[in-house]
């Protein structure tokens, strides 16, 4: 609540993209999760959980790794795994 007060009338403006972006997420997932295998979900969940981890020593001050540029991971994860799976 404070955080909100502080903010003031951009945190209303804020909500309006982030709708949006939501919205479309939850539209294509309809679309993709009869592709998707279990071991899929499971590789995103661990890739996922590792980036939450880089991001807890970040804010934990223990280590400065750039997490943002793993970014890109959570989408060849899916790849990655496809191919782990058909071909190994």
């Amino acid at each position: 609540m404070f955080f909100a007060v502080g903010s003031g009338p951009i945190l209303a403006v804020i909500g309006v993209p982030l709708f949006l972006i939501l919205l479309i997420m939850y539209a294509l997932s309809g679309v993709l999760m009869p592709v998707l295998t279990p071991e899929m979900i499971g590789d995103f969940s661990a890739c996922g959980g590792l980036i939450q981890l880089l991001n807890a020593l970040r804010l934990a001050k223990l280590k400065n790794p750039p997490v943002a540029d793993f970014i890109p991971a959570l989408v060849l994860v899916f790849f990655i795994s496809m191919f782990w799976t058909n071909y190994m």
